[in-house]
């Protein structure tokens, strides 16, 4: 495990040279670009690449989250339990708002949804910061969503439900509007 997140952290300093430098694939070219490779790269690596990734997302500023995001997208399920929890874990709150924006773009979880969703609700109920509000209440809508189409409509919704209900009268306008 400790080889590979030394294998982890160094793919993730190249991907952001990478990035600074512009080393994209370009369109028509034959092979990938530096950036894309390595990505390609950690998204091979899969779970064990996602919790360094969420820690470079709970930065909140700069490239690194942006970087973070993308690739965290690309691993699909496996980035959505460290996402989950970096958005109860840092005290940054464009972090929180990064992750929840993020966690609307995930998958479903089939190991731990309730629980990702659950901190959803806790961020959409309590978080001080409107923009962390509205992207847990545009996260969570899609996640309680895609869980009801997976599964016919039976599961539990109704905690998800009366979250976004309560939002529709958040002091806020843009958490009641989203």
């Amino acid at each position: 495990p400790s080889l590979t997140r030394f294998l982890v952290e160094n793919l993730i300093g190249e991907l952001i040279t990478a990035y600074k430098a512009g080393a994209f694939t370009q369109p028509g070219a034959d092979r990938l670009g530096q950036y894309d490779l390595i990505k390609q790269e950690l998204a091979v690596i899969g779970a064990p690449a996602a919790g360094p990734l969420a820690e470079l997302l709970a930065l909140g500023s700069g490239e690194g989250p942006a970087i973070a995001g993308d690739v965290l997208e690309a691993l699909g399920e496996a980035g959505v339990s460290a996402v989950s929890d970096q958005l109860l874990r840092t005290d940054n709150s464009r972090a929180r708002g990064l992750a929840a924006e993020l966690l609307a773009r995930l998958p479903l979880s089939s190991g731990n949804e309730t629980e990702v969703q659950a901190r959803l609700i806790e961020l959409l109920r309590s978080d001080p910061d409107w923009i962390v509000r509205k992207y847990s209440a545009l996260a969570l809508a899609r996640r309680s969503r895609d869980l009801s189409a997976r599964t016919e409509g039976v599961g539990d919704s109704d905690r998800a439900l009366g979250a976004l209900s309560r939002a529709l009268v958040d002091t806020d306008s843009a958490v009641s509007e989203a």
